[in-house]
């Protein structure tokens, strides 16, 4: 896989081998200075090839992550997510454009450009690299001009794609909070996805979108239900979010998932810990129906006891897997 190679190619010696180990910090800076000329000269050459600019790419980023200055790569590394001669070269562009960018890059637009081009392609590769990158942007202004692509890639055919769209969403509301209104009913579509695996995604966001809102310098806006700013959607939704999310617990506790989503015996077992933790949390803010969620988590210990293996029911996780439900049943 291309992530392998890249993380083995940042920290390989043989890569770039003045990363070998340093003496001193004068050492290691002179290396690392004396580097930084040396791909300065090389990058941008006209006959240099697209693999060989992925390589020098994953050297400014070793770099950077050493903390020093490579604001010179960040028009290489848009560049290659325009024209790489492999996905794998543009998926490296990606990254180090996002590590790169700065709030106020004149640069912004090309990348910008550059998603929301690929975020159209036919390929859904390249929709699944611009979706990865835009979960790493934190510049407003790109996540403003990309966000109408994105909600139309959570229709897209590919589960992957979809999968990758909704979590694209989700950063991008972290970024800003002011687009709460038009995000959260997609979301909220996502709960009723047909692919188990873009479900699980989707279920997870809701989990920290719900247990964010339940925070105590939130408890007071979530029980009055009024809005914070312009931003704050009413606990209203998350209320109508419920009944999916309880649906989907019993689906899983109704052994319909495939066997490939099984851990030990238990089906999607952190998945349905999130949906225990998202009962936990509204049944606390005194949302949903008592009844039904002291029922569902009655229905959840009953198949963990029966379900559980010996390995797994003795793991810290299953653990946790019996405190949530038996905490909201009290």
């Amino acid at each position: 896989m291309y992530h392998v190679d890249i993380f083995e190619a940042i920290f390989n010696p043989s890569v770039s081998p003045c990363f070998a180990y340093n003496h001193t910090h004068q050492e290691e800076r002179d290396h690392i200075h004396s580097e930084l000329e040396y791909i300065k000269s090389r990058i941008g050459l006209p006959d240099v090839s697209s693999s060989k600019v992925k390589e020098y790419l994953i050297r400014l980023i070793h770099c950077h992550m050493m903390g020093y200055n490579v604001d010179f790569g960040l028009i290489y590394a848009i560049m290659i997510t325009q024209s790489g001669e492999s996905i794998a070269d543009r998926r490296v562009g990606y990254l180090a454009s996002t590590l790169f960018i700065e709030n106020d890059s004149e640069l912004a637009i090309m990348l910008t450009n550059t998603l929301q081009r690929d975020l159209q392609s036919a390929k859904f590769q390249d929709r699944c690299a611009a979706l990865v990158a835009i979960g790493n942007i934190r510049q407003q202004e790109i996540v403003k001009a990309v966000v109408d692509l994105v909600i139309i890639n959570t229709d897209y055919q590919k589960e992957t794609v979809r999968k990758k769209a909704y979590v694209a969403l989700y950063w991008q509301l972290e970024i800003d909070p002011q687009l709460q209104d038009q995000l959260l009913p997609i979301l909220e579509k996502g709960l009723v996805d047909k692919d188990p695996s873009v479900l699980g995604a989707v279920i997870g966001i809701w989990r920290n979108l719900i247990k964010v809102s339940s925070e105590p310098w939130h408890n007071a806006l979530l029980h009055s239900k009024l809005t914070y700013g312009s931003c704050q959607k009413t606990p209203a939704l998350y209320e109508e979010a419920l009944p999916a999310i309880i649906n989907h617990l019993r689906y899983i506790l109704g052994g319909k998932l495939h066997k490939s989503f099984d851990y030990h015996g238990t089906p999607s077992p952190w998945v349905q810990m999130h949906c225990i933790e998202i009962l936990e949390i509204v049944q606390s803010a005194g949302l949903g129906s008592p009844s039904e969620i002291v029922e569902v988590v009655m229905e959840t210990l009953r198949a963990v006891e029966k379900g559980v293996d010996a390995s797994f029911g003795t793991s810290p996780g299953n653990a946790k897997f019996y405190s949530s439900p038996k905490h909201s049943a009290h």
